[in-house]
């Protein structure tokens, strides 16, 4: 019986061994894609916070050291109510915040005469990346606009050339453009017949001034109604030889021809702009207002992900409110400081023990009255930033915003993207902050875990958890046919030894018998 029970053991195990190779699990293909929607569909007006690693950078500003924007009707309700419905907001944090499974920017750059500037920008942790053929951008957006003066823009600059807050040097903010770069921007022109309407300006950016290259002031109303409901596709394509601005479906194309540009991939940053909006109309005549931008269904094809990392952080660092800020995960190799800044900014990357002076990027100006984008190489492994600083030249002071750590490249295998949690409530919704939040000015602080209702996007990251037995099972039942085949046989095998074992058991007891 030995032998029967060695070889009711042994034959899986051979049948095992003669299963094809072919039929075993083969990993699939990474995505070069990248398509991201923000899903979720709160009862009030929810401030969009993204993730600590890998997910979006954002930055809401006044031109000014302060964590306030102008008093403004930001589109949707107090309960997200749909447009026309509006609810007020006052600060920074309320700028950028989510309803109805998308995103809203909404800010008013001419709430004060020392604040005459605002902006957003978001930013993905994926480059368009044309260096292999032709890559496309998309993404959709409201058309409704309340003033000439508040508009959007989109930005695909070189990953070591990016700046915080880029912007064409003659506007009263921020440092300029980045040394090079491509810029859409939507802007005014008598395109309407009795009146003016909205065009996507192109320009290649660069120091010393712009390119502008428009082929055609297509208007954007002549071909969708200004709706704030209704958000609309915008797309590009480029190679290393053509571009292509345009509205997928219509006739409004703003370029379509050759291109030279001395990068392959590119950040791209999405913009909302407020200067002084009540100082013009809007496109219809009446009174500027600020106005609200609604966002969704952003993709890059192909994309180049990179190693951001955003630590959790109030609205603006300053005197009396500088907390150590805790990384993600350790900084990789290779990677930078950014942040936008006033004032002298020193930082430590020891816990405090020692500090040197932070870097600013090179920019098209210098004009240290206003934000200044910074771009400091780091040491590998912090994981930990402090802040310190003095006021500048004209007694403003010291003011950080922003703080997050890039690197060029994907991020290391098994490093799961952490995204963004469920959104906070807006304070102007009446909501209160969460049993152990900490609260910073308007802004509530809270453990960035990934919730229910969290932003999410197609592309997805193995996490860097070990094998378990659901893991191990899952891994055998994707193995094709042979599973099925191997359990047969192993069925097969042991009614064959079972028949076997009778047959002898049947030989011996006739023996005895006879």
């Amino acid at each position: 019986m030995r032998h029967f029970v060695r070889l009711l053991i042994a034959l899986p195990l051979f049948l095992l061994a003669l299963a094809p190779r072919a039929s075993a699990p083969v990993p699939a293909a990474a995505s070069s894609a990248f398509t991201f929607n923000w899903m979720s569909d709160p009862t009030a007006p929810a401030i969009w916070t993204p993730g600590t690693a890998n997910d979006w950078d954002v930055i809401a500003n006044i031109d000014a050291p302060t964590d306030a924007t102008g008093s403004m009707a930001a589109g949707h309700g107090p309960d997200c109510g749909p447009p026309p419905a509006t609810h007020p907001i006052t600060s920074l944090a309320e700028s950028v915040y989510v309803c109805k499974n998308h995103m809203m920017t909404a800010i008013d750059g001419g709430g004060t005469a020392a604040t005459t500037y605002g902006a957003v920008y978001f930013t993905p942790a994926q480059m368009l990346d044309w260096s292999s053929g032709t890559a496309t951008l998309s993404w959709q957006v409201s058309t409704e606009r309340l003033s000439a003066r508040d508009w959007w823009a989109v930005n695909l600059t070189p990953f070591a050339q990016n700046l915080v807050l880029p912007l064409e040097n003659f506007l009263p903010a921020y440092q300029g453009e980045p040394a090079s770069g491509l810029e859409l921007k939507i802007d005014q022109a008598t395109c309407k017949s009795g009146g003016t309407g909205s065009y996507l300006r192109v320009s290649k950016v660069s120091f010393g001034g712009g390119d502008e290259i428009t082929q055609n002031a297509a208007c954007v109303e002549d071909s969708v109604a200004p709706s704030f409901k209704t958000r609309t596709p915008f797309q590009v394509e480029l190679s290393s030889s053509h571009l292509k601005v345009y509205m997928p479906g219509t006739a409004a194309v703003w370029y379509d021809g050759p291109i030279s540009l001395p990068f392959k991939q590119a950040v791209v940053q999405f913009s909302h702009h407020s200067y002084n909006p009540g100082k013009a109309d809007n496109p219809d005549g009446s009174p500027g207002l600020p106005n609200t931008y609604h966002w969704s269904g952003v993709s890059i094809s192909p994309s180049a992900p990179f190693t951001m990392l955003r630590p959790q952080q109030p609205v603006s660092l300053h005197e009396g409110r500088s907390p150590a800020l805790t990384l993600a995960e350790p900084a990789p190799a290779n990677a930078f400081l950014r942040f936008a800044a006033i004032g002298g900014i020193q930082v430590s990357t020891d816990g405090g023990k020692t500090f040197e002076a932070a870097k600013p990027q090179a920019a098209e100006m210098s004009a240290p009255e206003r934000f200044t984008s910074y771009w400091s190489a780091i040491p590998a492994g912090v994981t930990s930033l402090v802040f310190r600083g003095q006021p500048n030249q004209f007694g403003q002071p010291w003011w950080v915003e922003d703080v997050a750590v890039w690197s060029n490249g994907a991020p290391a295998p098994g490093r799961a993207a952490v995204r963004a949690p469920a959104p906070s409530p807006s304070p102007s919704a009446g909501a209160k902050p969460a049993v152990g939040g900490i609260t910073q000015g308007n802004e509530v602080l809270k453990p960035q875990t990934v919730g229910a209702n969290a932003s999410h996007a197609a592309r997805t990251v193995a996490t860097a958890s070990g094998p378990t037995l659901t893991a191990l099972w899952a891994t055998v039942t994707r193995s094709g046919p042979f599973l099925p085949g191997f359990l047969a046989g192993l069925l097969l095998a042991a009614l064959a030894i079972a028949g076997f074992v009778g047959w002898r058991q049947l030989q011996r007891r006739r023996r005895r018998t006879s």
